[in-house]
Order: C-alpha cells, then structure tokens, then sequence
C-alpha cells in the first residue's frame, strides 16, 4: 500500500490524525522534511527526494534515516527525541502508530518553546554570559565524550580543497547578485593556506580532533532551557558530521556574529578552550569561519535564486553579511601573492603559470596575450628588436602587464604575470609593484636544456595554436640579451625539463617557503 505525499501531508495537518487531544497542527517545510507541531508534539516527516548528498526515496530509506536522526539527536538533545512511529494504513485508514501496514515513518519530539532559542532570544538582546554557561559546559562535555574518527590528513586537506572550488564555483556563477571581487579575494586566501600550511589541517588529524560532531551547529538548534538542548544533527550524511570540532565551534560563532551576537562564540570557543588542552593556531580559526561563513552564504544565494521578492531581499542580506565575515577573516590568513614566472622562449612558462593559475585561482596575465591584444597577429616573421618585438613596443606591453596586474593587487587578489622578463628593471618593477600593495612578490624561473627549447618553438609553430610568435632566431637574442638579477631580488629555478605535476609541486613548495 502507499498514499500520495500530498494527501499524507493533508492528513497530517487536521488534529483528528494524532491522538494527544491537540486543538491545532502548525506545518513547517524544509527541503527535505515537513514537520508538524501539535500542542505538546513535533512530528517530523522525510520527503521522499533523493538529492547528491541523501537518499530518501523508499519508505525503508526514510525509516532508516528517522532512526538515524533519533539515535544522533539523543546525543545533544537529550529526552526530547522520543522515538520513531509508523504512519499505518488499514480498512479504517489511516493512524500513527496504529493497527495496519506501515506506509511511512515520523520522528516523535517533544515541542520545545520557541522563545527558548538561540536565536530568538539573541534577536530579543535577553542574554548575559551566565545564560550561556550551560550550553558552553553542554558542548564541552559533548566533544570531550566524541572518539577521533580515522581519516588521512591527505584526505582532511583534499576534502577542504574540494570544497572551497566548489563554493567559489557557485558563489560566482550565483543567480543573485553578490560581491564578485571579495569572493575571489576570499577563496584565494584560503586555498593559500591549504596549499602552503598543511601542517595545520595534518595536526588535527593527528591530534585527534576530527569527530563526529553535529554538522549543523546554529542558533536555532539550540534552546537555553534548565538543561540546554541542542537539536537538528545531521544524520542523512556522516561526511557533514565528521568535522574538527573547533571548525565545529567557528561556524557557531560565524552564526552569532552574523545575528549581532558574536561575543556568544567567542564566550563559547573559550569556554571550550578552557575546559581542554586544545589551542589551535589562529590562522586555522580564520580559515574555519571564513569557510563556513561562504558555506552560508551559498546556501542563502541559493534560497534567494528561487524566493518571492521580500524573502530573497532577507536572504540576500544573510549571504552579504556572511561573504563580510568570510572576508574579515580571510585577510587575516596572509598577503597576496604576485608571481611572477619568467624564461626564455620555449621554455614552458605559459603552461606552468596557466597550471599554478587554476591551482591557486587567480588571473593569469601574459605578455604574449597582451602584445596580440595591442597590435594583433603578425603577418611576418620579425626578428628580436624588430616590428613587434621593437624596444618601445615591448616596454608598452610590459607597462600594460603591470598596469593589469596593478588593479588586481588592489582588490586583495593574487595574480600571476608571465612574461620572458629579461632585464633586471623589469623584476625590480614587478617586485616594486607587489610591495606597493602589500603583496609579496615571488619569482619563478623556468629552465629546460636548450634542444628541449628548440623542439617546443618548432612544435608550437607547425601547430599554429600559440599566442607567442617567438622563433628559434629569437631564442639566440634573448640568451645573448638575458640579465642577471638585480641586489636583492632572487629568481627561484624551476626545472622545466621535468613532468608538469613536478614543476607545479615544486613551483608550490617554493611559493610556500618564500610566502
């Protein structure tokens, strides 16, 4: 047997369907559960959906997850979870928890006052430190019970790394209109940190404070009653709850923060502190509040992208607060960076600067890509110094290069110039120009055996896809004309000889050291 969601949630809602005496039935919706609060009852029914991340799409599915949810939520949420009660249908109809076959299933909670919650009572400014004591002693207690999971550091790292992609790919191609620039900004620090201090994500792990958490840690799952209970856990996904249980405590104080609270997280990450031997670094709290405040903020431009006109204006303001926070944060973790990646001709710098650009997310500017802008495609071959290649045009193209990689560096974006950068003027200008703007300059050298130069000039030409229409005469001029550098500055080598993943690895370690 089986009963359309539609006419099980038209039932659920008349009060003649629960057997408690309620007078009334309150829905609420999520995307993925309908809840029903009776006079002294919540019943929570799973839609059946089945989404990337869960899988509710049989009866025996939701079953196992309503089971789920209770087992978990019991951690935290004490005696509030009652139990998990069949949906029955028989000659008589239908029941909850009566006589007939089992069509469907509900998660039994008691019904907690709603002027008990976090978040309501913050909106009413009635909180003092003291009102928050318990739920700090709550939390505590709570990570310091959690065994560490088993998980490789590499993995805690890729899992990060996956992640921030994919929040930068969706805030940026957002249906709703957001701070484009600051997202940049944000996502590159923290793919900086993961690339650079890995350490710091490996400790965790190896120290042990990866658990299994709640996964949702926000205001409204918590409620400040005589034993301070906190509800909503994710059970449909075990990844959402295997989580360091400090990046745990930062995305409550993100929560906070962005609802005017933010001394309730920082009252809560000492208390918690205070009641165990851990102390993260800093930067490791930047990046944890930074992440999970662009993790809301996806999620409200998300909503937004399919909200009636006044709702989406709310959740356009939660996104645009969150991304602010996400950005306080992020520039906390380090400067950007200006590499700059130089060779001669054939040497292979365009191919690791386009590799390291989408590894770090940033803007790759060419000299090749701006002298085709200026003065287009050359219907001849020209000699170094000639047409094209004469001294003043050079020195212009190289001017718009600095001009472009200028007004990045000014938003707070690293960038990524490439150029053959012969002359030691021309490494001191792109130093200079990083200090002005408080980034820090890295130089990168590629060099490769000369015939490994001479095949890659003579291939790229046969096959006619490259912007550069450097030569092999050209390659002469420019090791006859090569510079060394300038007091001061320092080209670091990288051996363009080698596989690309070993350049690109390398090309990272050397950024790393010198960060």
């Amino acid at each position: 047997m089986s009963i359309d969601s539609d006419a099980l949630v038209e039932w659920l809602m008349t009060p003649s369907a629960y057997a408690d005496g309620t007078t009334r039935v309150e829905r609420l919706e999520t995307h993925i559960s309908w809840i029903f609060l009776t006079n002294r009852f919540a019943y929570k029914l799973k839609k059946p959906v089945r989404f990337d991340f869960l899988d509710f799409h049989t009866p025996q599915m939701r079953r196992a997850a309503c089971e789920a949810e209770v087992r978990l939520n019991r951690r935290l949420g004490g005696d509030t979870y009652l139990g998990v009660v069949p949906i029955t249908q028989s000659d008589a109809g239908l029941a909850i928890d009566g006589e007939g076959t089992p069509i469907d299933w509900l998660v039994k909670m008691k019904r907690l006052p709603a002027d008990r919650s976090l978040d309501r009572l913050i909106a009413e400014e009635r909180l003092k430190p003291h009102d928050i004591e318990p739920l700090a002693k709550t939390l505590s207690r709570f990570y310091a019970a959690q065994p560490p999971l088993e998980i490789a550091p590499a993995e805690y790292r890729r899992h990060f790394e996956e992640h921030v992609r994919s929040n930068l790919h969706d805030l940026a191609n957002s249906d709703v209109s957001l701070d484009q620039g600051a997202i940049r900004r944000i996502h590159q620090a923290q793919l900086r940190l993961l690339l650079h201090h890995p350490h710091l994500f490996d400790e965790r792990v190896e120290s042990g404070r990866i658990v299994e958490g709640h996964g949702d840690l926000r205001p409204e799952h918590a409620f400040l009653l005589a034993e301070p209970v906190v509800i909503d856990c994710i059970e449909f996904n075990a990844d959402y709850r295997r989580i360091d249980l400090w990046d745990e405590l930062c995305f409550f104080a993100v929560e906070c923060e962005t609802l005017g609270a933010g001394w309730i997280g920082e009252f809560l990450l000492e208390a918690y502190q205070g009641a165990s031997d851990d102390n993260p670094p800093d930067s490791l709290s930047h990046f944890y509040r930074s992440y999970r405040a662009c993790v809301r903020a996806k999620v409200n431009a998300i909503q937004a992208g399919a909200a009636p006109e006044d709702v989406q204006r709310s959740l356009l303001a939660g996104a645009q607060a969150r991304l602010e926070i996400a950005d306080k944060a992020a520039r906390q973790l380090s400067r950007p960076q200006l590499i700059i990646i130089r060779g001669l001709t054939g040497s292979g710098k365009t191919t690791l600067a386009e590799r390291l650009a989408a590894t770090y997310a940033v803007d790759h500017l060419q000299t090749d890509a701006i002298r085709r802008e200026l003065f287009g495609a050359s219907d001849e071959r020209a000699g170094y110094g000639q047409a094209i290649y004469r001294p003043e045009n050079r020195e212009f193209v190289y001017d718009q290069l600095f001009s472009a990689a200028a007004e990045r560096l000014q938003q707070g974006h690293s960038t990524i110039i490439d150029g053959t950068f012969l002359t030691a003027a021309q490494r001191s200008r792109a130093v200079e120009l990083a200090e002005q703007h408080n980034a820090t300059p890295a130089l990168l050298v590629c060099e490769c055996p000369e015939e490994i130069a001479k095949v890659r000039i003579v291939r790229r030409a046969q096959e006619g896809n490259s912007l550069s229409e450097s030569h092999l005469d050209i390659l002469a001029a420019q090791q006859q004309r090569e510079e060394p550098d300038p007091e001061g500055v320092e080209s670091h080598k990288i051996d363009a000889a080698a596989d690309l993943d070993q350049q690109v690895a390398a090309a990272i370690n050397t950024l790393r050291i010198h960060h």
